[in-house]
């Protein structure tokens, strides 16, 4: 078991936006996580990596470390705890390039002192060849190598979501949560990313929770399914078992034609 969510409640004011959630990740697994608009998905992402306070217990279990429960930890370190994540809309840094967005990944890792950077201590100078190398072989690894001198607003939409990507695999955790990868995509965009996702799993030995609403995509990549609904679990199961759940298609499946 690598992660444990048990018990999670998101509130904002008044609103229960997760209620009592609860969702387990086997090591090298991909969760997806389906659910209406509103249902709580994106949430409990946040949740999981501390951008909105929440109750409950979220347990990540690395074979290199104790146990920790992410809610009781600051905020900014649960990446070096080993979870990464991603965002719908790509959040990039406007005025920095493809290569210097991407290793931001690896410096969030950093341990190096404000003084030994300023010294410019050779320690600072060869983990910043280090940052270079691993930046040029994950966008290789991801087909975005020819634009890593450029900045990310004059790249196509699907490029931008790529280097977030990078930039979250170069932090190098165990858990990537990946906040609707196929939204904006066309149809081969999507292929690519799915194919991709699937890779990086192996490459890397991931696990990841995937929230999207593209069906095809999603029931495609994961090994395991949760379905949500008013902040609650609907069901979980394989693919197959959820496509054909009636509660989930009541509630989200059978809408899709309407969205």
């Amino acid at each position: 078991m690598l992660l444990r969510v048990e018990d999670l409640v998101v509130r904002f004011g008044g609103l229960t936006a997760v209620d009592h959630m609860a969702l387990a990740v086997q090591e090298g697994e991909i969760i997806g996580l389906i659910g209406p608009n509103g249902a709580g998905k994106s949430t409990l992402l946040n949740a999981v990596s501390r951008l909105v306070p929440a109750e409950g217990h979220v347990t990540l279990h690395r074979r290199d470390r104790d146990p920790v429960d992410l809610l009781t930890v600051p905020p900014w370190t649960v990446v070096r705890h080993g979870v990464a994540r991603t965002f719908q809309h790509p959040q990039l840094a406007p005025d920095l390039t493809v290569a210097a967005n991407m290793g931001l990944g690896l410096f969030a890792r950093s341990r190096t002192s404000w003084l030994a950077a300023g010294l410019r201590l050779p320690s600072v100078r060869a983990e910043e060849r280090r940052v270079q190398e691993d930046v040029v072989r994950t966008a290789e690894f991801l087909g975005v190598a020819q634009w890593l001198d450029q900045l990310p607003g004059s790249l196509p939409y699907g490029i931008q979501k790529l280097v977030e990507l990078g930039r979250a695999i170069l932090a190098h955790p165990v858990l990537l949560l990946l906040d609707e990868p196929a939204a904006g995509l066309n149809s081969a965009e999507k292929a690519v990313m799915q194919r991709l996702l699937l890779e990086v799993r192996q490459a890397y030995g991931l696990s990841m929770i995937v929230v999207d609403h593209d069906m095809e995509f999603i029931f495609g990549l994961s090994d395991r399914i949760y379905a949500m609904n008013f902040g609650t679990l609907l069901a979980s199961g394989t693919p197959d078992a959820i496509r054909g759940n009636a509660a989930v298609q009541e509630a989200y499946l059978g809408q899709e034609d309407d969205r």
